[in-house]
């Protein structure tokens, strides 16, 4: 389908009238999973979100990151896909850092609970780049990670 304002605004006009059962076949066509609840008001919201999301794109890295935050604090099962699969330095767990410094290629992978490098685990970015270096360093600047993932 496509994603023009007026076509989005007329499947979120569309939604206002349809049934309980009509919204739960959008929902489930939208996420291809059954909705944790049935009941009009709810679906009509989280079908509006799910259209607007596939059109305009989710929430940025740095709100599921709040979120993931909150929800570890709060211990709240939150329904946000994606949440739990990012780390709190804002990278997704199983890519890969790399950087060349002083001629040495490092490559890092992103765990759910920290990084990996040669075989050693590191509980922050910062900790693997004192290892490397010999001195104190902000690990996101050493590893030139974007501003988003700051």
């Amino acid at each position: 389908m496509t994603t023009t304002s007026s076509t989005i605004e007329a499947q979120l006009r569309e939604i206002a009238t349809m049934s309980t059962e009509a919204l739960v076949a959008r929902y489930m066509q939208l996420t291809g999973k059954e909705p944790r609840r049935n009941y009009a008001r709810w679906l009509r919201k989280r079908v509006a979100w799910l259209i607007q999301e596939n059109a305009f794109g989710g929430l940025s890295v740095a709100a599921k990151r709040r979120i993931g935050e909150l929800q570890r604090t709060l211990e709240l099962p939150l329904d946000l896909p994606g949440a739990e699969e990012i780390r709190p330095a804002g990278l997704m767990v199983g890519a890969t850092i790399e950087k060349e410094w002083r001629g040495q290629k490092i490559r890092v992978e992103v765990l759910r609970d920290g990084f990996e490098w040669n075989g050693e685990r590191f509980a922050s970015l910062s900790a693997l780049a004192c290892r490397i270096t010999g001195t104190k360093w902000n690990g996101r600047l050493f590893f030139g990670l974007p501003k988003e993932a700051r």
